[in-house]
Formats: structure tokens, sequence, C-alpha cells
């Protein structure tokens, strides 16, 4: 479905703060593209300079930004300054726009690598594409329900994952578990949505997981919080399920971080774009990770 934003603001705050992009202040908004924000706040932790690096000031109102097609090639795009006024886009919690602008020309990626609608609602579901956009970088998936035992699971999996971790890998965990905390009681994982994976802990044994909803969390979810192995492997039921790892494998292509590129300045540029999103319709939910699809809605108070 598509749905059209009456209202297009200029942008009123900076790109960056002067620290540049910060992982910890990004926020999804009322689109459904978890994948996507979960990526660039892993990105941002990883590869900050990559995040700026995708961005050039024309000056001329507009901006450019540079992603990666499914051939690792760079693709470019100009958009202009302005944000739909619905409130639906990616937010910081420091009111930069960073964020929301790698959103918008992402909506110009999607249509042309995946020829989905040129409109916000075109991101509503996905898998690996918002890392294959920023990174250049190639995918790997270990999926619970599919060929892997939860032996495997326990042993192989997890180690592959700790590995790209040390190795400063950018790891998401897509999720088809609902799952509570047992010390406070508020939601950790949540099904049909994607998580950062932005750490292990050696202590605990856990892997420590971000809710691109904001690391502050909220009255009943938790932002960052810790999950065994087992728990993503079924949640506390213990049942293989579908969901799985994403990681990241290798260098961004070449001159990523190239000297035209690396001023700590924003693209703010996507073409024009015909139509805007303005309250999320319902999508349907895409259970199977076959499909490589997860999106969720706003209503995450």
């Amino acid at each position: 479905s598509t749905s059209t934003a009456t209202t297009w603001t200029a942008r009123g705050g900076p790109d960056f703060t002067l620290a540049g992009p910060q992982s910890v202040e990004v926020k999804q908004g009322g689109i459904g593209d978890c994948y996507l924000i979960s990526a660039i706040l892993d990105v941002a932790q990883d590869q900050p300079g990559v995040i700026q690096s995708m961005f050039t000031d024309n000056g001329n109102g507009t901006l450019g930004v540079r992603m990666y097609g499914y051939d690792g090639k760079p693709v470019y795009f100009t958009i202009d300054a302005e944000l739909p006024s619905s409130g639906r886009t990616a937010t910081t919690t420091d009111a930069t726009l960073w964020v929301a602008l790698l959103e918008k020309a992402f909506v110009s990626w999607r249509a042309l690598e995946g020829s989905a609608a040129y409109t916000y609602d075109g991101i509503a579901g996905g898998w690996d594409e918002g890392l294959v956009a920023l990174t250049g970088k190639s995918t790997t998936d270990y999926v619970s329900g599919w060929s892997k035992s939860q032996k495997d699971w326990d042993t192989s999996v997890k180690q592959a994952v700790i590995t790209a971790l040390n190795a400063n890998e950018e790891v998401l965990f897509g999720s088809f578990i609902d799952d509570k905390d047992a010390a406070n009681g508020k939601t950790d994982l949540v099904s049909d949505h994607m998580f950062a994976v932005i750490g292990y802990d050696t202590k605990t044994g856990d892997f420590i997981l971000r809710n691109p909803w904001g690391a502050a969390g909220g009255s009943s979810w938790n932002g960052v919080f810790e999950q065994s192995i087992d728990q993503l492997y079924g949640g506390t039921t213990g049942d293989a399920s579908s969901s799985g790892f994403v990681v990241a494998q290798g260098n961004s292509p070449a001159g990523a971080v190239s000297a035209a590129y690396a001023a700590a300045q924003m693209v703010h540029a996507i073409a024009s774009m015909p139509q805007a999103s303005g309250a999320l319709t319902a999508d349907p939910v895409l259970a199977p990770l076959a499909q490589a699809q997860l999106h969720l809605a706003s209503s995450h108070a």
C-alpha cells in the first residue's frame, strides 16, 4: 500500500553533531524498516567514518548520497533537503538529521535495486538490504529452524557470530520470537522485528542486542538487553523458529571512505519523490524467514 504526505518541511537541524554519527542516537520511526535502522546503528557503531563518507553537500540545496548495489558497486542518489512533516521518519535523540536523510535516500535505493514502490511505504519489510546498501558487503544467514540443529546453533553458529563481532563486522538478528525479560518483565525480543547485535558479554556468555526503537527503551520494552544463544534459537519456550543472524563479511569496497566524501557533511539529496508516506497502513505479517521480510509498525511507546 502507499500513502501520501500532505506537507514537506525543509530540514531544520544539523546533519551531525561534532562527534559525528553515534549509534546510540538512532531511533526508528513509524515506518516498518527495522532492518534498515538496525543496520544504520550497527554501521554507525562499527564504521562511523563510512556513514560520514556517504554524504556530500552539492552546494545547491541538495545532497548526494553514496550507497552500494547488490553487485558491490557504488550507486549515487541526489536528494533534496525536505522531509515529510508527518513524523513517521526515523529520528535521533539529539535532533540531528543524518538518520532521516539516509532513510530518505534508501527509498530510492530500494526502488532501484528491488523494484519497490518509490515511496516510504515501499521500504517496509526487508532483511539484509540495509547492510548491503550501506556497506557494499556480502552477508551470511544463520537460521535456527532451517538446517541448524540446536547443537550446531549452540556451537558453530555461536562461534561464527562471536568471530564476526570480534572482527568488527556488522551482525543483525531477525526475530520471530516474542520474549520477556525475567528480571524486569519488559519485552526483549519482538516477533517480525530486526535487532542489531552490538556485542558479546564474555562474563555471561550472552549476546547483547539493541532494539532500533531506541537505546533507552520504553515503559514496556528494553532498548538494550542480553540473550543467550538458546533463547535466540527459539525463545524461552525452547521451540525452534525461523529466527536468525545476518552477518556481514569482508571489507566495504575500495574507496568507501575516499577523500572526496570524507568531509563531515551530509548528503541531503534524493530526487524529489512523487509520493511520500503519511500514517503507516497495516502491513501483512510476513512470517516465513524464507521470504526475507521483517517489518513492524511504530506501536512501541
